[in-house]
């Protein structure tokens, strides 16, 4: 079955991800991201609010930090903050 472009399945990822009081924007964002990447992106709710609370304490604003911690469930890594000015990632796949 092909996902992209489902309007219903998109409705329902949404839906339920909201439903574990994912912000709406980072919802939809989740929700395409599933839609096009598949089983790539990761979807948990605690690795979401452990990643969006590491970029608001580091001074995003709300909308960064939830666009900036969807994008780091992508490729399974969470962002752990800046040391010496670099960017710098942890997995939690490992």
């Amino acid at each position: 079955m092909r996902l992209a472009g489902s309007p219903e399945v998109y409705q329902a990822l949404v839906k339920h991800l909201t439903s574990d009081e994912m912000p709406r924007p980072a919802a939809g964002h989740m929700a395409a991201e599933v839609l096009t990447h598949g089983e790539g992106v990761d979807t948990s709710i605690e690795r979401f609010r452990q990643a969006y609370e590491s970029f608001k304490q580091q001074g995003f604003s709300d909308e960064a930090a939830q666009h900036l911690a969807v994008e780091s469930l992508e490729e399974g890594e969470s962002y752990s903050g800046r040391e010496a000015g670099e960017e710098q990632y942890q997995s939690l796949r490992g």
